[in-house]
């Protein structure tokens, strides 16, 4: 069954939704059954409140969406002697605002250095600026597993006539090929591009390429895009499937206790 395209939603909306999306089956292959069950069935898992701001989001909001409607700059009269946030000035500040990213000075300055690199960069900034659609829902019933599938592409855009999904991604450990192949392997990008991929084309969009926009999230703010091998989606292909697979047999069995003796 195919549900393709959903209204445009928010990312937690987005999160909220039932199915399996790539972090879901990441959690499954990365932290294991319990910690799956935990998380999306026992009803008992609260998410822990940042109490710092996520700069990926804000430059995802602000390269992508070209809005800042997230972020409020924090006035100097809002902070104590010191600079920081303290006081009563800053309380009901942040009591204003609080549906707010609220930053200060400094951190609002790097935010928009690090979008201007990329506004910057040749091919960073052309890619982004084809028109498309941006943070769109997509999702696919398989029937063989009993799971409903989903993916919510940063952009896809159409170039020289071909689908082409783009993913825009923030590195503390730089952005060069030898750099983000570490982020590739530790964040798990490559399950992320063959999920993506397989729910597309199974709501009819055959993507010719999916490309990683990656930008260094301290100066000099790097820029440069990547594409992933064959031999790392081939890698990617065997552990989501098999994931999908263990997933589905333990919905079914309700089992979510680990099958292997703890032998290391």
């Amino acid at each position: 069954m195919n549900l393709a395209e959903q209204p445009t939603m928010s990312a937690e909306a987005y999160h909220a939704l039932p199915g399996v999306s790539n972090s879901k089956l990441s959690t499954l292959i990365d932290e294991g059954p319990r910690e799956y069950w935990y998380q999306y069935l026992s009803g008992q898992y609260v998410a822990k409140k940042k109490d710092y701001f996520d700069f990926g989001t804000v430059v995802h909001d602000l390269a992508l969406c070209n809005s800042l409607d997230l972020v409020k700059l924090i006035p100097a009269s809002a902070l104590n002697a010191d600079g920081h946030k303290k006081g009563g000035a800053w309380k009901a500040f942040a009591e204003e605002h609080v549906e707010k990213i609220m930053l200060k000075s400094a951190e609002y300055d790097a935010l928009l250095r690090c979008v201007d690199s990329i506004q910057q960069h040749p091919m960073a900034s052309r890619l982004l600026g084809t028109e498309g659609v941006v943070e769109q829902t997509y999702q696919h019933v398989d029937d063989e597993l009993g799971l409903t599938l989903r993916c919510r592409p940063d952009k896809l855009i159409v170039l020289n006539g071909s689908q082409v999904v783009l993913d825009l991604k923030t590195s503390e450990t730089g952005t060069r090929p030898d750099k983000f192949v570490r982020s590739v392997a530790n964040y798990g990008y490559h399950r992320q591009e063959y999920t993506y991929r397989r729910v597309l084309r199974d709501c009819g969009i055959d993507v010719a390429s999916f490309i990683f926009i990656a930008v260094g999230k301290d100066p000099p703010y790097t820029v440069d895009c990547h594409s992933l091998s064959p031999e790392f989606l081939k890698l990617a292909e065997t552990q989501v499937e098999n994931g999908f697979l263990e997933l589905a047999e333990r919905m079914r069995e309700n089992d979510w206790e680990p099958r292997s003796n703890n032998s290391i």
